[in-house]
Parts: C-alpha cells; sequence; structure tokens
C-alpha cells in the first residue's frame, strides 16, 4: 500500500456533495493508500467546509475528526515555526504557506531518511550474504 500526502482540496472533495465525480475520485483515492496530511491540510477543510460549503459547524468538526482517524497527520514541532518565519521573509510567502513548506520538507526529509536506512539494510544483508557464500 503506497503512502501519499493530501493537499487540502482532495479533503474538501470528499466532503463536496455539489461536485459527486470529484467526491468519488477523492474517495477512491482512500481505498490504495495510506493518506497523510498535515495540520494545515486539518484547518483548509474546515475552513472550506464552512466557508465555501457552507456546512454547519457540527458537520465541519465531524469531517475533522474523521480526517484524523483516517489520515496520519503529520505535525510540526514548535521549534519548527523558526524555520517557517525565515522562509516567510525570505520568500515573502503567507505565513501558513511558509508553515506548509516547512511540513513538506520534513515529511520529505524523513522519507529520504526511511529510504536511507532501507538501503543500508539491505546492503549489509547483501554483504552477509556475499560473505556467507565465500566461506
Amino acid at each position: 500500500m503506497s503512502s501519499f500526502f493530501f493537499d487540502s482540496n482532495i479533503c474538501v472533495y470528499m466532503f463536496d456533495g455539489a461536485e459527486p465525480a470529484k467526491q468519488d475520485k477523492a474517495i477512491a483515492l482512500l481505498k490504495d493508500t495510506t493518506p497523510r496530511i498535515s495540520s494545515q491540510v486539518v484547518i483548509e477543510t474546515y475552513l472550506a467546509c464552512s466557508r465555501i460549503l457552507k456546512l454547519p459547524k457540527e458537520v465541519c468538526e465531524q469531517n475533522v475528526r474523521m480526517l484524523c482517524c483516517m489520515m496520519d497527520v503529520f505535525s510540526i514541532r514548535s521549534q519548527d515555526f523558526e524555520l517557517a518565519i525565515c522562509i516567510k521573509n525570505q520568500y515573502q510567502l503567507s505565513f501558513l504557506d511558509s508553515v506548509a513548506a516547512v511540513e513538506h520538507f520534513l515529511f520529505i526529509t524523513f522519507i529520504i531518511v526511511v529510504i536511507f536506512c532501507i538501503n543500508s539494510i539491505s546492503l549489509a544483508y547483501d554483504y552477509h550474504l556475499e560473505e556467507q557464500r565465500n566461506t
């Protein structure tokens, strides 16, 4: 099963009954993936459901609970906000976009570390097998 970092648009489409084709596609993505979302995506989804879709507050809250149960919510640490502020000032981004950039950067860094570890284990295993064949 693969893992994807979902954007808030995908999450909003899951709750948008006015766009049934997009809703079906968004829900279908859940079947073959382990979805990951950032805390920002949770916030943006709540805001879009309440402001754009005009869903009742209780429904928006239930949607947030559902997202948190169905998906892995990736959150940044308090010290990572300093990096977000630097990105905001350096690239003239909004603070929210800067926080999203940090979250995506940290997620990608995590994936790279996992891949590195898997490759290291694989190389060590191959080396061990080669040594056993030579003895």
